[in-house]
């Protein structure tokens, strides 16, 4: 029997921290969000099936237009009448601008998520994202506050999350920039638009990610520029296959999740003190998913959609994504926005046929689990299960995070045992009531959903007892179980 108390804290879970990406690539807008001529799809082509999978998640907000397609975008192309069609270079597809700022602001609203717009900073200029910002949010009567009014939005957007470019550290980036320079850049563009817009909070591009040769000088020379003029800074993290393809090692990448956290949480602390700053950055985790192999179409270029990295995932993927989930809630103190990459068709949980059918990954359980119910104050969670080895990385079998809200309590578990059954009690609070949801999800590892069994991974009941002060269940070996209390007065 393994013992799991719960403890209350004081960090608070950020509301931001279950936002998702859509990216003018593949099928993720034309063919995913946006298919005129689907049976379901509304007077303005957008699909009435996607847009409830992505109403259930309750995403705060979806960061859009990128990605790497960003640092190529000209804003002015996406409004107003007779938009061109402009070669997408960072995806070698063809950009027909049909959905553009209005619209994809259209579809936000039907979804009930905020837009986390993305400025360019690879070809943009500083003046055209003064100007973006003064079309988006300036409320007062200018030329290019006129043109919105104009394109048919008399109010602002009100935008209030910007990310200042994207992975511009990477050579893959369309006009990548040294530190330094991105650095300056950045910093005036922050400070600028917030004089447009005070209530706007930016996001500083961090590293590519933990493998980039740039990782961490990148972080500690731009937040040694800008620190006072932002307020997060970016992470980007995709796990794939280990060298080894061992399984364990396949799940034990979380714990390179961790340390990456910590790096920048440590690296931004740093900063702080050595400024003597009264100011706070946080971390964006704004892309963030499992990696597969790549599935593009190798005989197609320059087409408005093609199919860009529709990676199907099994559910050895799922417990790792469920990993990434908990160790993501655990962190709560310093990183406070996330976003799954992406949300439709290009390595999501949603995936659609060209005027046809549409499935839910087996990833898509538990990151709805979290939209909705990861939520209000983190708990500690105190626990020892048996350890695993893989290669030089150790954890333990469970991974487990828990939080308390006004109604609830919520726990998310994942058994990477992948041999081992566990019995569990959970201690729980006095104000703990009937439990609401007892589910896992259990399936054999190289098992997937698809448009022909869109059901064969997904959640089920777990049979769990609420005695005086406990929860007791059984937790299959490699598994995730998802559990919720009511809460109630003392």
């Amino acid at each position: 029997m393994i013992k799991i108390k719960a403890n209350a804290t004081q960090v608070e879970i950020s509301d931001l921290l279950w936002g998702s990406f859509v990216e003018q690539m593949g099928r993720a807008i034309y063919g995913g969000i946006y298919d005129e001529g689907h049976p379901t799809a509304d007077e303005n082509g957008y699909r009435q099936d996607v847009i409830s999978a992505v109403r259930a998640l309750n995403l705060p907000l979806i960061r859009y237009p990128g990605g790497n397609f960003v640092s190529g975008f000209d804003w002015k192309d996406s409004v107003g009448e007779n938009r061109p069609v402009r070669m997408n270079l960072a995806w070698q597809q063809l950009e027909p601008n049909t959905i553009g700022l209005h619209e994809f602001y259209d579809w936000c609203e039907k979804v009930g998520s905020e837009v986390m717009m993305a400025i360019n900073l690879g070809t943009g200029t500083i003046k055209d994202a003064l100007e973006l910002v003064e079309y988006c949010n300036f409320g007062g009567h200018s030329t290019i506050a006129d043109e919105r009014r104009k394109n048919g939005k008399d109010d602002p957007f009100g935008f209030k999350y910007w990310c200042l470019g994207n992975e511009m550290d990477g050579i893959w980036q369309i006009c990548n920039l040294p530190a330094e320079e991105y650095a300056r850049k950045a910093r005036e563009v922050s400070k600028l638009i917030k004089i447009i817009d005070p209530e706007i909070k930016t996001t500083l591009v961090g590293s590519s990610g933990p493998y980039i040769p740039t990782y961490p000088a990148w972080e500690k020379t731009v937040l040694e520029e800008a620190y006072d003029f932002v307020d997060y800074i970016s992470l980007h993290l995709y796990y794939s296959v280990t060298p080894d393809g061992k399984d364990e090692s396949f799940l034990a990448q979380y714990k390179d999740l961790e340390r990456y956290i910590e790096t920048v949480r440590d690296i931004v602390k740093e900063t702080k003190e050595r400024k003597k700053s009264n100011h706070d950055v946080y971390l964006a985790l704004d892309e963030w998913n499992i990696w597969k192999t790549s599935n593009d179409s190798s005989d197609t270029k320059w087409l408005v959609s093609d199919v860009r990295l529709e990676n199907v995932y099994d559910f050895r993927d799922t417990l790792l994504f469920a990993d990434m989930v908990v160790t993501m809630t655990n962190y709560s103190d310093c990183l406070k926005i996330g976003c799954l990459a992406q949300l439709v068709n290009v390595i999501a949980p949603i995936m659609t046929e060209n005027g046809g059918r549409m499935f839910l990954q087996p990833t898509y359980y538990p990151f709805e689990f979290a939209c909705n119910h990861l939520k209000g104050n983190l708990l500690s969670c105190e626990y020892d299960s048996p350890v695993i080895t893989a290669g030089e990385e150790k954890y333990q079998s469970l991974h487990v995070t828990a939080c308390e809200n006004r109604s609830e309590y919520a726990m998310l578990l994942v058994n990477n045992n992948l041999t081992e059954e566990f019995d569990i009690s959970l201690e729980v609070p006095e104000t703990a009531r009937k439990v609401k949801i007892c589910k896992f999800m259990k399936a054999a590892l190289a098992d997937v959903n698809s448009f022909d069994e869109p059901e064969k991974v997904i959640p089920k009941e777990l049979a769990c007892q609420k005695e005086e002060g406990a929860v007791t269940l059984r937790i299959p070996a490699a598994s995730i179980v998802m559990l919720t209390l009511e809460k109630g007065d003392k």
